[in-house]
């Protein structure tokens, strides 16, 4: 997309032309300053509208043939049209009106094509800095997800915007030639003319326009640099998000837990058992429970001893150790387990013949980083909502960073399944949760389902498959990589993609929404107002035109320099 769609003039033009146009423009104004008066009177109008066709000659040209593509093919009024009419209007109300020492309509066009070309030509190098987004006299299109809501009405808005001022133009000039109708109706109608023209040249559609995509654009860009890729999730309904739901493991917690208790029966003692298991485990496998108790064994200098692989499957894994078969997993993998060892709190079991005689309690290490980020959500005002199926991993990690026991819930195995299928087609799950207590066993689909009644959620981690609009799923599994589609994932069009599934992408993923969408707040107020002022100034003649070209042109450079301000979020953390 061309300059054309956020500028009426062309900023490419060749550089003789530019410069041409931008002196003879900057020119016109010392005419009126006391340098004017060493000129004839004579000479000095001749100098004046020399300069002044001079500078639209040379600038805006590529203004006139663009508001005449918008007005015969695209069918609408748009930023080039308003600036043609107003050189048309400024030009003809000058010849007109400067018999009478009315000139100051040479001097707003000159200065019009000056501040549009100067204004061009800085916001192309300054929108440089969103790469990958803008390329010289480029910017991207709109954001690629569909806005809703208030963000509908206010592109509507912009689309009307151009057509309301020129329709705002012609009220005007009416309006003051009836005012004046009853003694000076000329008078009137060169009052209405000239505050016509300062509203053609105040009103600024490319202002609202950058106020309303480039925020979401460089936040964006910022979130590459920052191992986030959004995707098709629109931002500024991301940023509404007010609860996350996460399963703990992997995304709060390291991936290898760590043993806190050996518990055995008998007379086996425990540093038996433990040797007896890691000597299992230390076959190459890479389950994070296995190389937890290795690494444990190892740690208090038990020689593993020689075991021969005989199968295994996920946490389960045989061995014969001489003369013995050996078995380590879960209860699942015996005939029989103890209630004593089961009451204690183990999740991992070592045994032969089929029964239990040891078991190992393995808790998850909740991350330092996510001890650091766990504040950041606060500030955030987001509530974090944990589903696991490891009830004793949820009861730990949910003291560790005191957890509500309604924000803690167990997910049943089965429920994952239900939750991987909601991408591909219709799963049968339990029905929304009335109430949520640490114990209480759900589906995710039902536990978000009961979340998105308060306010859009975000879903952290593999399970996170929820394809609904109103649901943004953050995951480190792509649903569509730069080259295309995951060749494991069906696609989906609300999945931001993240370096690592933590708690810390996340957070930081939905900050820097909350800081786009802020900023793009900032932009559409700071031009409503600006815009709210300066019309009714203009249509009352109070506002002079060349102080309206100034403002008209000069506003999208104060918009974009407040719309890059995501692209410095986090840079001190990111970079360090």
């Amino acid at each position: 997309m061309s300059t054309a769609a956020w500028a009426p003039v062309d900023d490419t033009i060749p550089p003789l032309r530019w410069w041409a146009a931008v002196i003879c423009s900057g020119l016109t104004p010392l005419l009126l300053t006391p340098l004017g008066d060493l000129l004839d009177p004579i000479w000095l109008i001749v100098v004046l509208v020399v300069l002044t066709l001079v500078a639209v000659g040379c600038g805006l040209p590529p203004a006139f043939a663009r508001a005449w593509r918008e007005l015969t093919t695209q069918r609408r009024v748009g930023g080039a049209t308003l600036l043609a009419a107003a050189c048309v209007l400024a030009l003809l109300s000058s010849v007109t009106f400067f018999f009478a020492g009315i000139i100051d309509g040479f001097v707003a066009i000159a200065l019009a094509a000056a501040a549009h070309l100067v204004a061009a030509r800085v916001l192309t190098t300054v929108l440089r800095v969103v790469p990958g987004a803008v390329s010289p006299g480029t910017l991207p299109a709109g954001d690629p997800a569909k806005p809703r809501g208030l963000l509908t009405r206010v592109d509507v808005g912009l689309r009307w915007l151009p057509t309301a001022v020129g329709v705002l133009a012609i009220l005007v000039v009416l309006g003051w030639t009836l005012l004046r109708m009853g003694d000076l109706p000329w008078f009137g109608f060169v009052e209405g003319s000239f505050a016509a023209l300062s509203i053609l040249l105040v009103a600024s559609p490319a202002a609202f326009w950058l106020a309303r995509v480039l925020p979401t654009r460089a936040a964006r860009d910022r979130g590459r640099e920052l191992g986030i890729r959004y995707g098709d999730v629109d931002l500024l309904r991301l940023a509404r998000v007010r609860h996350l739901a996460l399963d703990p493991i992997g995304v709060v917690t390291d991936p290898r837990p760590r043993l806190v208790g050996v518990h055995t029966l008998g007379r086996l003692q425990a540093t038996a058992a433990l040797q007896a298991a890691a000597s299992v485990a230390d076959d190459g496998g890479t389950h994070p429970a296995h190389a937890a108790l290795v690494g444990a064994a190892r740690d208090r200098a038990l020689a593993l001893r020689p075991a021969e692989p005989i199968d295994g499957n996920g946490p389960t894994r045989r061995g014969r150790i001489k003369d013995t078969v050996v078995t380590l997993g879960t209860a699942d993998a015996f005939d029989r387990v103890p209630t004593e060892l089961l009451d204690r709190g183990s999740t991992l079991f070592v045994g032969w013949g089929g029964i239990a005689r040891a078991g190992f309690e393995l808790v998850p290490t909740v991350r330092s980083e996510a001890l650091a980020d766990w504040p950041e959500l606060s500030a955030l005002q987001i509530d974090p909502v944990f589903g696991c199926a490891d009830e004793v991993a949820l009861r730990h990690v949910g003291s560790a960073l005191e957890l509500r026991d309604q924000d803690m819930h167990v997910v049943s195995d089965d429920a994952h399944a239900a939750g991987d299928d909601a991408r591909t087609g219709p799963a049968t799950t339990t029905p929304p949760t009335t109430g949520r207590q640490t114990g209480m066993r759900t589906t995710w689909r039902s536990l978000i389902e009961d979340l998105r009644a308060l306010a859009p959620v975000a879903v952290v981690g593999e399970h996170g498959t929820e394809d609904d609009p109103d649901v943004f799923v953050l995951t480190d599994a792509p649903a569509r990589t730069e080259d295309g589609p995951h060749p494991h994932t069906p696609s989906s069009s609300t999945t931001v993609r993240l370096t690592h599934a933590d708690l810390s992408g996340a957070v930081r993923a939905l900050a820097l929404a909350r800081k786009a969408s802020r900023v793009t707040t900032q932009g559409l107020v700071l031009v409503a107002v600006v815009h709210l002022i300066t019309l009714p100034l203009a249509a009352l003649a109070i506002l002079e035109p060349t102080v309206a070209a100034v403002v008209g042109a000069g506003l999208p450079l104060l918009v974009a320099a407040n719309g890059l301000r995501p692209r410095s979020f986090d840079r001190e953390h990111a970079d360090a």
